[in-house]
C-alpha cells in the first residue's frame, strides 16, 4: 500500500489524497487498486473497488496484462 497527497490536472486548488495498493497473487491474477479523495472534503473521488474496506487486499482489480512484483 502506498499513501499519498497530489494534485488533479496540476490544478494547485485541488488537493487530493490518494492510496494505490498493489497485490502480487502469482499465477492467480495480480490486483490493483486506487482510491482517491479530496484533501478538504475527505470525499471520494474515485475508487475502482467501491464499498470494500480499505485494507481488504482481497477487492482489488486483476490486471489483465503485466504483472506486478512486490519485494
Amino acid at each position: 500500500m502506498f499513501k499519498g497527497w497530489g494534485y488533479i490536472n496540476d490544478d494547485l486548488n485541488t488537493r487530493c489524497g490518494f492510496i494505490l495498493t498493489a497485490v502480487d497473487e502469482g499465477s492467480v491474477g495480480d490486483k490493483f487498486r486506487i482510491q482517491i479523495w479530496a484533501a478538504d472534503t475527505e470525499q471520494l473521488i474515485y475508487d475502482n473497488k467501491i464499498g470494500a474496506a480499505v485494507n481488504d487486499l482481497t477487492s482489488g482489480t486483476v490486471i489483465s496484462s503485466g504483472s506486478i512484483i512486490v519485494h
